[in-house]
């Protein structure tokens, strides 16, 4: 895990950006594991935990906006089917909640479609804002405060039981960071240029 520890803090601001953002982070959670790791080698909490969240603020920004400028339309077509009945009856009831327990709660809990369906369900920015960065705030605190507390305890668990798979487990992260984001950036593009092609007229 050492060239995921030695991205620093621009690793950490892109991985959180990643995280609020349409692009998938190849694991879940693992903006709250670079988090953490940053915090156990000695980084400062604060600045580590101000910027996680900017970050991931400005990326769950432009998913609202996106879902906002696309409607549900996007929705509808980049959420599973599974979820997107769902998502959209608790978004409509909740809102600022909605946005608020989703930027909260851990995997498997989805953020995107949450991010989407605020923009094209008509949430408000300033809901959508306060929501996340309140539920954003307390995640990342309580990461952070594990990782001063209870840092060292985790890294020996670590090195204990994976550190012999530790070169395989980084080769298969950088192998699926480079699938995740491609597609992620595949479907960002793909999005913007059907929003820029203007729509065929009925006859």
């Amino acid at each position: 895990m050492r060239w995921i520890i030695h991205l620093g803090i621009p690793g950490l601001f892109l991985v959180s950006f990643m995280d609020g953002f349409v692009i998938p982070l190849p694991i879940p959670g693992s903006t709250d594991l670079l988090l953490l790791l940053l915090v156990v080698r000695h980084g400062n909490p604060w600045l580590l935990t101000a910027t996680t969240l900017i970050a991931t603020m400005m990326g769950g920004y432009l998913s609202w906006q996106m879902g906002k400028a696309s409607g549900e339309k996007a929705l509808h077509r980049y959420t599973p089917k599974r979820i997107l009945a769902p998502v959209e009856r608790w978004v409509k009831a909740n809102g600022f909640v909605a946005v608020l327990i989703a930027t909260v709660l851990p995997p498997p809990m989805p953020l995107t479609p949450i991010t989407l369906a605020s923009g094209a369900l008509g949430v408000p920015r300033n809901h959508f804002l306060l929501g996340f960065a309140i539920g954003r705030t307390i995640r990342y605190s309580a990461v952070t405060w594990l990782g001063v507390h209870y840092g060292r305890a985790i890294l020996r668990a670590w090195r204990r039981y994976l550190a012999n798979d530790a070169g395989t487990i980084g080769w298969a992260l950088a192998i699926i960071s480079i699938a995740g984001i491609s597609f992620g950036l595949y479907k960002f593009l793909k999005i913007r240029r059907e929003l820029r092609t203007p729509q065929e007229l009925p006859a």
